[in-house]
């Protein structure tokens, strides 16, 4: 194309999406941040009204509890509730003000009748009182899961896992290596990445920065058009719009390009490609999910490679010969069902019975057997949860047998993080419907035009012909 068509696509795309552009920077900057932000939320009185609770959707609740004196716990991403005499009420005294501290992963009984509360930060514990006090335990890393084994307790961490038996201390166990080596899915590595997370703290900040200098290119890209009115200020930005270009457009283009196959279409074609974990942790940001199987006698783990059984005394750790399908995204429900004992393995991309006895995987809907991989990482029957049955993220519990859900949580908050999560991947948009899915790919595609046009625009070094 000619320069003055050039030109023309760079400053129309540019004005047209530098709003969009402003979003995905400010949004990616709270995503890397993500502690830092916990205590801050944001009224779901305020956002569309998908975004509101009913029904028990939107991951509100997660999984349940039987307390002994016949009352019901039920937890997610809104904290805890007690269910007595069918009737939900708030149990999150103790735990900080801001959702996100209160986004519960998991709640056991250990053998001496305690109750633990893996939250996504911190682990808790209830004392006399009924308040959640924080237990002894250092992690640095986000927490995945809590599970019980008589006095034993085995906590997950996205790397680590910590054990506590007889209620001692919490020790780091080392998990051990299995016969085959676990491999990485790529869409994580793409994540890391592309979040800045690969290099760690620096690497954050160094995304952090590109952001800031991505929203920079958007304000003077709307400051050059006002020739007329603002001379000095259109000089300087457009000077600065030309430097800051020409000396990041190339990683810009890269941070599009990765963030692009994070969502489909892209996301699609890598969701079940794998590559070799690094060498210093063989289960780095592997683990997911743990179950104690009373009928084996052993540990089953969930991981972003499959499910693998750990012994009892974590001495030697396998990989199963069935691997129900697990959506890229994550596992959401992890429930054995007693009258059959197959355990129900739920995520984004489905619900499945898992008979250990047999190997038989089927559709818990359809009864067929299981595909051999996922399709779409968010498929048709999107399982958020479990509670007396499977809880469906967008409609809700399934079972009829439910209590009706407190008003007052129709609005509760959603926290800063989630509520940049749904910008920076376009599902706030939903007024898009199903076409959000795609928003990312044309979004992404729109601005590394843009990109590449203002490098086709940059000035060039005159060739030198021998000549003073």
């Amino acid at each position: 194309m000619k320069p003055k068509t050039w030109h023309k696509h760079h400053k129309w795309l540019g004005l047209l999406l530098g709003p969009f552009v402003i979003l995905f920077c400010i949004s990616g900057i709270v995503l890397n941040h993500r502690r830092q932000w916990a205590s801050t939320d944001i009224s779901r009185a305020w956002l569309p009204a998908d975004y509101r609770y009913d029904n028990y959707n939107n991951g509100l609740v997660r999984g349940t509890i039987d307390l002994p004196d016949s009352s019901t716990l039920i937890y997610g991403n809104a904290g805890i509730f007690r269910i007595i005499g069918g009737e939900a009420v708030d149990f999150n005294a103790g735990f900080p003000e801001g959702v996100d501290f209160r986004n519960i992963r998991r709640v056991v009984i250990s053998a001496d009748s305690a109750l633990y509360a893996a939250a996504r930060f911190d682990l808790y514990r209830l004392d006399s009182k009924g308040c959640w006090q924080p237990e002894p335990i250092s992690v640095t890393e986000q927490i995945t899961d809590l599970a019980a084994n008589g006095d034993s307790l085995l906590l997950l961490t996205r790397s680590e896992a910590y054990l506590s038996v007889g209620g001692s201390s919490w020790e780091k166990a080392q998990l051990p290596d299995p016969a085959v080596r676990p491999q990485r899915s790529l869409f994580r590595s793409i994540f890391h990445i592309h979040s800045g997370e690969a290099l760690g703290l620096p690497g954050k900040i160094l995304v952090d920065i590109l952001g800031v200098a991505l929203i920079a290119l958007c304000i003077t890209g709307y400051i050059i058009p006002l020739r007329r009115r603002a001379r000095t200020a259109v000089r300087v930005s457009s000077a600065w719009h030309r430097r800051l270009g020409l000396w990041s457009v190339f990683v810009l283009m890269f941070l599009v390009v990765s963030g692009m196959m994070l969502r489909p279409p892209l996301l699609i074609a890598i969701a079940q490609l794998k590559i070799d974990q690094p060498a210093h942790n063989t289960w780095h940001d592997a683990l997911r999910a743990v179950r104690f199987d009373t009928a084996r006698g052993h540990w089953l783990v969930s991981t972003s490679d499959g499910f693998y059984t750990l012994s009892s005394d974590l001495s030697g750790m396998e990989r199963t010969a069935e691997q129900p399908p697990i959506s890229v995204m994550g596992i959401n429900a992890f429930e054995r069902d007693n009258a059959t004992g197959d355990w129900m393995i739920g995520s984004f991309s489905g619900l499945y019975r898992w008979n250990r006895d047999t190997g038989a995987v089927t559709d818990y809907y359809t009864g067929e057997p299981a595909p051999d991989r996922v399709g779409a990482p968010f498929g048709l029957a999107p399982v958020a949860g479990w509670f007396r049955g499977p809880v469906q993220y967008y409609t809700g519990a399934e079972s009829p047998d439910v209590p009706p859900m407190p008003a007052t949580v129709v609005h509760g908050p959603m926290s800063l993080y989630q509520l940049a999560l749904e910008i920076h991947t376009g599902r706030i948009f939903t007024l898009l419907g199903a076409a959000t899915a795609l928003y990312i790919f044309f979004a992404g595609a729109l601005t590394l035009h843009i990109l590449l046009s203002g490098h086709r625009l940059l000035p060039r070094r005159p060739k030198n012909n021998g000549t003073c």
